[in-house]
């Protein structure tokens, strides 16, 4: 595995849980001190669940009673214009019926100082900071050789592995070897600052327990993002092209930022670090090459929304590294097409969740009065080669002489400072606007705060439905999101598997339903009827290597369904039936009781124990219900 950071680092451990062997490799000695990424989505938290970190994560992250609200205002000590519920009751308490876990806000350096601990005493991995990938020479069938070297040093050594995955980030120096091209479109492309600081803004913030404040200041546009209960916060601002350069960025600068958002001359907040990247969608034109695979940033980038390149990245290793374990028992070419399933489905995630972002990131631009399809605009940015609504560079346009260049970049940075100003301004034209705002928020802000479709409702195998773009166009879609925020639990070949609260047999304990499926085998589920004859078809497989190892679990038998919850939900086989579940929690095949279980699972297993190729479907179900 070469990359340390939370991706690489998830790889590692899920290949502990699988009985994999790895040597992870990480150039970093220490952790960035930059918080980067600030939020855990439902499906990471059951993918760390999996990996016993949610209980740390939870008692480590931000305390729940600060996460009550997204707030929006041209200052944190200004007019506020709008604020929206981040999960109002009704949700909140539905949401405990969907999921074991909840979301957290809880930054990426301190998840990676978490994994890093865990990754030291998991039994088989092995991890070497301070050691980077020099030489990737793939091998065919035989595995891959791979040349490393501590930094700052001439010693190398060579390691031969039957499998590499790649999670050393947007840079990769793996797919960079391989000739791997990274491709992304120009649409809202954005020049990124963010600025990790410390300071007490409890007095601004007064009664609002806001973890995201949205700021509309035309000289400090940004969001505040909430660290942690003491004083850590983050401002994340947009870069202004070539007005702005990267050199500008000193902790002077950004200490003048910070406090013209906050609206308070007398601030001194601590700048702990400063960093800048570029926000936009891309992926790779490849993500598996051979045994090769990329995961993580290395795979996909994404617009700074909903922190997707974090999540996405360890959902990505938690549907890569089974199928690894799987293909080591698995013999020829059947092994080659566990990866290439693991590209299909990986592909599908990125666009689904690319979409979403967007569509969001329009909406949440178009609300601000910046319509990011102003055919004046848009012809500009055509000839200066930047994003209109953001004045970062999109890497084409023509060579205009500089004072031109110039004159035209201003002209576009004036009209969107103008937009912002308005929204402190008095009178009537300026009442309309932030009535406009407010209205169009109402509209965003429930995707943003809630997208439980998105997060928990990725069904591989079915094709995007009608009405919805693909990444590349979908901020220009009038479409709504409402397909991000529907979901309605329900057994489904390709989705997840619901959540039910259970409680075992033995010894009472309470579990979740996603707590049966082991990570080192498929899952057959049936009831307490069927328990004996699918018992029997297991038996019946034998020790084939074609066949993977299935763990068997009885509702009724081995655990109470107490609320009754698993027979109601749509999808479960009659009685005497069984459903069998891949090790990524996805559902592989479902079956009614039938007279020879032993040939329909044998014949079940001979078309999909090897993962199914397909696409996610972009919406949920017609007839999903908003939860």
């Amino acid at each position: 595995i070469v990359g340390g950071g939370p991706v690489g680092l998830s790889a590692a451990l899920l290949c502990a849980r699988a009985g994999v062997r790895c040597l992870l490799i990480e150039s970093r000695r220490s952790i960035r001190p930059s918080p980067r990424a600030a939020w855990l989505n439902l499906r990471t938290i059951e993918i760390l669940r999996r990996l016993d970190l949610e209980q740390a994560v939870r008692e480590a992250s931000t305390d729940p009673r600060l996460q009550q609200m997204i707030v929006c205002c041209t200052q944190l000590s200004g007019r506020e214009l709008h604020r929206h519920p981040l999960l109002p009751e009704q949700r909140l308490s539905r949401l405990g019926g969907l999921t074991p876990g909840r979301r957290v806000l809880f930054p990426q350096n301190r998840l990676e100082g978490l994994m890093r601990a865990s990754a030291k005493a998991a039994p088989g991995c092995e991890v070497r900071y301070g050691w980077e990938c020099f030489q990737v020479d793939p091998r065919g069938d035989d595995g891959v050789r791979v040349m490393l070297q501590p930094i700052n040093s001439g010693e190398s050594s060579f390691v031969r592995a039957r499998y590499l995955i790649a999670a050393d980030g947007a840079l990769s120096t793996v797919r960079r070897q391989l000739g791997i091209g990274y491709r992304g479109s120009h649409r809202g492309v954005r020049e990124l600052v963010a600025i990790h600081f410390q300071a007490q803004l409890e007095r601004w913030l007064r009664t609002r327990a806001a973890p995201l404040v949205w700021i509309l200041h035309p000289e400090a546009p940004g969001v505040l993002i909430r660290l942690d209960d003491q004083h850590g916060w983050l401002f994340l601002t947009t870069r202004l092209g070539d007005l702005q350069p990267r050199s500008l960025y000193t902790p002077a600068h950004c200490t003048q930022l910070i406090r013209t958002a906050v609206g308070s001359d007398t601030l001194l907040p601590e700048i702990v670090s400063i960093r800048g990247w570029t926000s936009g969608h891309a992926i790779a034109d490849q993500l598996v090459d051979g045994r090769i695979a990329l995961v993580g940033d290395a795979a996909h980038r994404f617009h700074a929304i909903g922190a997707l390149g974090l999540n996405v990245g360890i959902q990505g290793a938690h549907g890569l590294v089974w199928r690894i374990a799987r293909a080591l028992n698995t013999p020829g070419a059947e092994s080659a097409h566990l990866l290439d399933s693991y590209e299909t489905e990986q592909r599908a995630l990125v666009a689904r969740a690319g979409a979403y972002a967007a569509q969001l990131d329009a909406q949440l631009y178009r609300a601000q009065g910046l319509d990011p399809h102003s055919r004046v605009r848009s012809w500009l940015s055509r000839y200066l080669g930047i994003d209109h609504t953001t004045v970062a560079p999109t890497r084409s346009g023509f060579d205009l002489p500089s004072r031109v260049r110039s004159a035209l970049l201003q002209l576009l940075t004036t009209r969107a400072r103008g937009a912002l100003r308005r929204f402190a301004d008095a009178g009537r034209r300026a009442d309309a606007a932030r009535a406009q705002l407010s209205r169009a928020l109402d509209v965003a802000m429930p995707a943003f705060a809630d997208p439980l479709g998105l997060e928990l409702g990725t069904v591989y195998g079915d094709p995007p439905m009608r009405g919805i773009d693909p990444p590349e166009r979908a901020a220009g879609s009038a479409a709504h999101l409402d397909w991000a925020q529907a979901y309605r639990p329900q057994l489904r070949i390709g989705g997840r598997l619901p959540h039910v609260w259970l409680r075992r047999r033995s010894g009472g304990a309470r579990l979740s339903s996603l707590d049966l499926i082991p990570y080192d085998r498929f899952l057959l589920l049936t009831d307490a009827a069927g328990a004996p004859h699918w018992q029997r078809a297991i038996a019946a497989l034998g020790n084939a290597d074609r066949f993977p190892a299935i763990a068997l679990h009885a509702i009724g038998r081995d655990s109470c369904d107490d609320a009754d919850r698993w027979a109601q939900l749509d999808g479960v086989p009659p009685v005497g039936g069984a459903v069998l579940v891949r090790p990524d929690q996805h559902v592989a095949w479902t079956s009614a009781r039938t007279g020879d279980p032993a040939a329909a699972l044998r014949e079940a297993l001979a078309n999909i124990c090897l993962p199914m190729p397909g696409r996610a479907a972009i919406h949920p179900q017609p007839d999903a219900v908003q939860a």
